[in-house]
Parts: C-alpha cells; sequence; structure tokens
C-alpha cells in the first residue's frame, strides 16, 4: 500500500467548516503529500490560515458541474468529498 506522503489529494468543499478541517488534518500528518482544496469560491476558508500551509493550494470548482473541475481530477491520487 502506497502512502498519503507522495499523493496528491482533491478536497472538495475547502471552504467549509468539515472540508478546511480535513485539509489541516492531512497537511500536517502528511507534509510531503500535495492537498488541493476545490470550492466554488476557489479561496481558502476566511481567518483560517490554510492559505499558509505551504502543502496546500486551492482551485475553483463546483462539484454540481463536472466540467468545472474535469481538469484537476486528471492530476490527483484520491479525493476527499
Amino acid at each position: 500500500m502506497t502512502s498519503l506522503i507522495t499523493k496528491k489529494i482533491l478536497v472538495t468543499g475547502s471552504s467549509g467548516y468539515v472540508g478546511n478541517t480535513i485539509i489541516k488534518t492531512i497537511a500536517k500528518r502528511h507534509p510531503k503529500a500535495t492537498i488541493i482544496g476545490m470550492s466554488r469560491s476557489g479561496l481558502p476558508r476566511p481567518n483560517s490560515k490554510t492559505e499558509l500551509l505551504e502543502n496546500v493550494e486551492f482551485r475553483k470548482g463546483d462539484c454540481l458541474d463536472p466540467n468545472s473541475f474535469s481538469d484537476v481530477i486528471k492530476e490527483v491520487d484520491c479525493v476527499v468529498h
């Protein structure tokens, strides 16, 4: 089984409370993993400081519109939805 250390992970709903908490947890436990937070705004949760984590990036995408995230889904190893 491959560890999360070298994985690229997409987390949907990243500007929400649960998505933001998942991103922070994965980023801290697996600092070599790349986490992509996706939300309709494409921005991190306000006042969360998630954008300060070095292995986290944010993308705009709407789970109800597959065309809005079809490019990013090809890049990742797993999705947390």
